[in-house]
C-alpha cells in the first residue's frame, strides 16, 4: 500500500534580536534607495547645456498688446480723400498714426494723415488730421469743354475705430474739409477776358471715411 508523504511544517520562530536585525536592513535599503534616485534627480548628466526662451503665444486678436510695430498698410474709401491706399507707420509709440500714399477720386493726387488713437480699447474714438491734393481733371456739370480743375483739401475728422491700435484697426470717420478748388477757366466780361483763372474756396464740407489699418 502505497504511503503518502505530508512535509511537516515546522514552525520557525525568530527571535527578537533577529527580528529587529531584519527591520533595519529593510529600512536602510529603502533609505538608500530613496537617497539615490534625490542624487540622480539633484544632479544632471554630463554634457552642454544651454538655456532656452520659451516661445511666447501669439496674444489672442482682441487681447490688449503693447508691441510697437513700426510698420504697416493702410486703405481708406471716402469724400474728398477718394480711394487711397497707404504705408502706415508707428513713429515712436502706438498712440500716434502716420499714414502716406497715393489717392484717386477724378483723378490721381496724394495724400497723408495722422491719427491721434490713445486708448487701446477694443472700441475706441480717435481724431485724424489729414491734407491731400487731387490732380487736373475734367469739370463735371459744367456747360463747354475744357474746363478742369485741381482740389486742395485739409480734413479734421473724429472716428470710431474697432481693433486693437498695434495691430489692425476698422474706422469710421467723419467732420469737415476745407477745399481750394482751382481751375483754368478764364472767364470774360463785356468781351474783355480774365487775367487769371477762377478759383473756389469750400469751408466746412462733411467729410466722410470708411477704411481699415494693419500693421506687420
Amino acid at each position: 500500500m502505497p504511503v503518502k508523504y505530508t512535509p511537516s511544517r515546522l514552525p520557525v520562530a525568530l527571535s527578537s534580536p533577529m527580528r529587529s536585525l531584519i527591520i533595519s536592513i529593510l529600512l536602510l535599503g529603502c533609505a538608500s534607495t530613496a537617497v539615490a534616485q534625490d542624487l540622480f534627480a539633484s544632479q544632471p548628466p554630463e554634457g552642454r547645456w544651454v538655456a532656452v526662451k520659451p516661445k511666447r503665444a501669439a496674444a489672442p486678436l482682441f487681447e490688449p498688446d503693447d508691441k510697437l510695430r513700426l510698420f504697416g498698410v493702410s486703405l481708406l474709401v471716402g469724400l474728398p480723400d477718394g480711394i487711397a491706399p497707404a504705408l502706415s507707420f508707428h513713429p515712436w509709440t502706438n498712440w500716434v498714426h502716420i499714414d502716406v500714399g497715393p489717392s484717386a477720386l477724378m483723378s490721381l493726387g496724394f495724400r497723408g494723415g495722422v491719427t491721434f488713437d490713445p486708448l487701446d480699447w477694443v472700441v475706441a474714438p480717435t481724431l485724424t488730421v489729414s491734407a491731400g491734393y487731387n490732380g487736373w481733371a475734367d469739370a463735371p456739370f459744367v456747360s463747354g469743354s475744357g474746363v478742369r480743375f485741381t482740389t486742395t483739401y485739409l480734413n479734421v475728422q473724429a472716428g470710431i475705430e474697432v481693433g486693437r491700435r498695434s495691430r489692425f484697426r476698422l474706422f469710421l470717420r467723419g467732420g469737415y474739409s476745407h477745399l481750394w478748388i482751382d481751375t483754368d477757366y478764364y472767364p470774360s466780361y463785356s468781351g474783355r477776358q480774365a487775367t487769371s483763372s477762377t478759383t473756389v474756396r469750400i469751408g466746412l464740407l462733411p467729410s466722410l471715411n470708411l477704411g481699415l489699418t494693419g500693421y506687420l
